[in-house]
């Protein structure tokens, strides 16, 4: 009985840059060595998520679900967090159309869908949303297949055309060489228009695939913070109690969420601030009486959408501190945490839906880098002095410690990042 090959497989989540204010950058050249499998001019299919919420509604209650999961199972005590639960989502699901069997029944479970089109469609809107956005705010998320030559030859046409059409995925034939080091990082650079200009140092050379996935957010606030709400010796105490001194940026916001949905009867302990293009930033404090690993340990994608439905119970007079994260995690233990092992196992691996010796191909590891900031960058210039607000202000609700923070899609609601701060 004849040795059977295995190969490896890497996923790699590219660097997610999420800032508070417009990142203006030009285009860069783009002459790549490896060899493009997938019609760069193909156009990217729509799906009409959007239009028909309705018929999503299990989707994205899935989509939320899996966003607490994979933040549950990302974190660890004492470290603060970021993670793009959309751009996981959409690798996967991606990954999804080229499995089959086991491995592809794990994934739907993790995702939980039974229905990977209506997923699929899912994905497609945020693809398509970052082909669109105009705004002052602007979400990208690119996808790319790196092939080693040998197993380019294999590939499934219709996984080709799947993740072209529906994710706008490139596909790529490449020597696994230095050269596809420095093909994918020009890649991600032109796709995100040099906001990411660096992935990878080295590809492994027993390796011979790269699931690669960029995604940026360049945010600015539909109403801007005035220097004079602006305190820059203001504290922040974190997870161990040490006081660390930060700026806290001050609003007046209308989408305060209260206990018992009653600014009367509950305090205040989240917001709802508006981004422009349709996102949001949320932001929420555990009770008094938890810490914030209790909290974060019982927030899940009902808790979340119960939350964004008392917004607007009452004003509160908001302290956002500023703050700017690099986090790199791997979320190999995660996924495999939430029922994903098969796609990790050598022999057990099955993509042979997209490539025809897919049952030899398992993956390495999945990291996701991410890189958030928050600030006031986007405010008036004015040189003023900051004051104490009056008492006669609605509810002071001070992010002075330990919390929760998402940036949502407001259609759909959907973590597009989702994070614990606990130091600054």
């Amino acid at each position: 009985m004849s040795k059977r090959l295995v190969k490896r497989t890497a996923l790699v989540v590219g660097v997610i840059m999420l800032t508070a204010s417009l990142i203006g950058c030009g285009k860069t050249g783009y002459k790549l060595t490896s060899k493009e499998l997938t019609d760069s001019k193909t156009k990217i299919s729509g799906s009409d998520v959007g239009s028909n919420i309705d018929d999503y509604k299990a989707s994205i209650e899935s989509a939320q679900d899996f966003a607490f999961e994979l933040l549950k199972q990302s974190t660890s005590e004492h470290k603060t967090t970021v993670i793009s639960p959309v751009s996981v989502m959409t690798a996967l699901s991606m990954t999804a159309g080229g499995t089959s069997g086991d491995t592809l029944s794990q994934i739907q479970k993790a995702l939980g869908t039974d229905d990977m089109n209506k997923f699929d469609d899912l994905c497609n809107y945020f693809i398509n949303r970052s082909e669109t956005d105009k705004d002052s705010t602007k979400a990208v998320i690119a996808n790319s297949v790196w092939l080693k030559e040998s197993a380019a030859k294999d590939v499934n046409d219709k996984f080709l055309a799947t993740a072209s059409e529906k994710y706008g995925a490139q596909v790529f034939s490449t020597a696994f060489d230095k050269t596809t080091a420095e093909d994918i990082n020009k890649w991600a650079s032109k796709s995100t228009d040099k906001t990411i200009d660096h992935i990878v140092d080295e590809v492994g050379k027993d390796n011979s695939m790269y699931l690669v996935n960029a995604a940026t957010f360049d945010g600015t606030w539909t109403m801007e913070y005035e220097k004079d709400y602006i305190a820059p010796q203001g504290e922040f105490t974190d997870i161990d109690g040490n006081v660390q001194t930060t700026k806290l940026m001050r609003s007046e916001e209308a989408l305060g969420i209260y206990e018992n949905d009653d600014p009367n009867t509950g305090e205040a302990f989240g917001l709802v601030k508006h981004y422009t293009s349709g996102y949001s930033f949320v932001a929420l404090l555990p009770a008094k009486s938890e810490d914030i690993w209790t909290f974060v340990n019982r927030l899940d994608g009902k808790t979340f959408r119960d939350y964004l439905n008392r917004a607007g119970s009452g004003k509160v007079t908001a302290f956002i501190p500023e703050f700017d994260i690099s986090c790199e995690t791997d979320l190999t233990s995660a996924l495999q945490n939430m029922g994903i092992s098969d796609m990790f196992t050598s022999g057990k691996a099955d993509l042979s839906n997209m490539l025809s010796t897919g049952d030899g191909v398992s993956t390495d590891k999945i990291i996701q880098k991410v890189q958030m900031s928050v600030s006031d960058k986007a405010v008036n210039e004015e040189t003023t002095e900051y004051e104490e607000p009056h008492r006669c202000l609605p509810d002071e609700l001070r992010f002075d410690k330990p919390f929760v923070y998402a940036v949502i899609d407001n259609t759909t609601n959907i973590p597009v990042y989702l994070g614990v701060v606990t130091s600054l």
